[in-house]
């Protein structure tokens, strides 16, 4: 078909050079805006649409004010006072009035009952049923039961006055066993008494009974409000 046909240079005329569309020369995905006066260029005419863009957003100063700050209240637990902590205890305590329920002290010297563990419990004195059952044995038991003619009363009593020192002459506490409170009006003469010098038990006297058993366990530690 072209064997042997001169080649031969068409000239096809050219469309003067222009501006491109400006699609073609702009790719953006965001509209553009020129904003300022009005101008004569067709495409920036055909991109300003006022029906869109009414005005420009300006950004407004931040003022240099403090901004008022809104109060806030912290609700905090607040501690109860040693009266109260006292006044408590000894309100529970008066609703023990003796049951069934019995625990024994693993010294197997005696058995006391749920009073007696409830004081234990909230007071944190189980150092107290340590020290009681640490006098029911040997010699020391003998001189208690001749002494007490079967039925033990113990009485801790605490100095909350808030005496910075305590020694062996100025105890913050003392325990003490006797067969009676008071008899014909005069404190019964005591055949126990430990000193003890620093202790954080709430209550200002605690009384407990200790009243020997028929078999088993020798002896039963109990409240007052329980004999």
């Amino acid at each position: 078909m072209f064997d042997n046909a001169p080649f031969q240079l068409i000239n096809t005329p050219r469309k003067p050079a222009g501006p491109k569309p400006i699609s073609e020369n702009v790719r953006t995905t965001q509209p553009i805006l020129f904003l300022g006066s009005h101008t004569d260029d067709p495409r920036q005419q055909d991109l300003f649409n006022p029906n869109d863009y009414s005005a420009a957003v300006v950004p407004q100063p931040t003022s240099c004010q403090p901004q008022p700050q809104t109060e806030t209240t912290t609700m905090t637990a607040t501690q109860p006072t040693h009266e109260e902590t006292a006044a408590q205890l000894e309100s529970d305590l008066a609703h023990f009035f003796g049951g069934d329920d019995q625990y024994a002290h693993w010294s197997r010297r005696l058995i006391y009952t749920a009073g007696v563990q409830f004081l234990a419990e909230r007071a944190d004195c189980y150092w107290l049923i340590d020290a009681i059952a640490s006098y029911l044995s040997g010699r020391t038991r003998q001189q208690i039961e001749t002494a007490t003619d079967g039925l033990q009363i113990w009485r801790l009593r605490v100095d909350h006055s808030g005496t910075p020192k305590c020694t062996k002459r100025s105890p913050m506490a003392v325990l003490t066993c006797s067969r009676d409170l008071m008899e014909n009006g005069e404190t019964v003469a005591e055949c126990v008494r430990q000193a003890i010098p620093f202790t954080d038990f709430p209550l200002d006297e605690i009384v407990l009974y200790c009243c020997a058993n028929a078999s088993g366990i020798p002896y039963t530690l109990m409240l007052r409000s329980e004999n």
